[in-house]
C-alpha cells in the first residue's frame, strides 16, 4: 500500500482507494486470456488495457511481437505461465502509485520525488568526514 495513501483525509482515502480497485486487473482473468489467446499476446495486451500510462507502452509492444511472432514461437507464451502473475502484480502497484500520485500532485500536496531532492535528502544524513579522522 502507499504510504502517502494514508496520510490523506479518511474520504479522499475511500475516494482513492475506490480509484485504485478499479483500475486494477483481474490475474484469474489475465491467466484465462493467456490460455485461451496467449500466443497472440491477448493477455498482455489486456494487461495494457487496464496499465496506467507508464506501464501501458511496454506492453502493447510485447503484445504486438507475440502478435507477429506466435508467442515467440510458443516459448514466450510458456514462459509467461509464471510471468502474469508477476505481470498482474506489477500493473496493481503501478496503478496505486500513479493514481496516488497524480492526486497529490493536482491538488499541490506533492507527488514522485525526483532525484535533487533525493540527494538533498541523503545529503542531509551524511555526516562530513573530516580529513584527519581515518576511516
Amino acid at each position: 500500500m502507499n504510504t502517502l495513501l494514508l496520510k490523506l483525509e479518511p474520504m479522499t482515502q475511500m475516494m482513492l482507494r475506490q480509484q485504485i480497485k478499479d483500475s486494477q486487473p483481474n490475474t484469474f482473468v489475465a491467466y484465462l486470456i493467456w490460455l485461451l489467446l496467449g500466443c497472440l499476446g491477448g493477455h498482455h495486451y489486456y494487461l495494457a488495457a487496464r496499465s496506467s500510462r507508464d506501464t501501458r507502452t511496454v506492453f502493447l509492444c510485447i503484445g504486438l511481437l507475440y502478435t507477429f511472432t506466435l508467442g515467440l514461437s510458443f516459448v514466450g507464451w510458456m514462459f509467461d505461465l509464471f510471468g502474469t502473475g508477476f505481470y498482474s502484480q506489477l500493473v496493481k502497484k503501478n496503478n496505486e502509485d500513479t493514481i496516488v500520485n497524480d492526486y497529490l500532485k493536482a491538488n499541490g500536496l506533492g507527488g514522485k520525488v525526483t532525484p535533487s531532492e533525493v540527494a538533498k535528502n541523503v545529503s542531509n544524513y551524511i555526516l562530513p568526514i573530516d580529513k584527519g579522522d581515518k576511516v
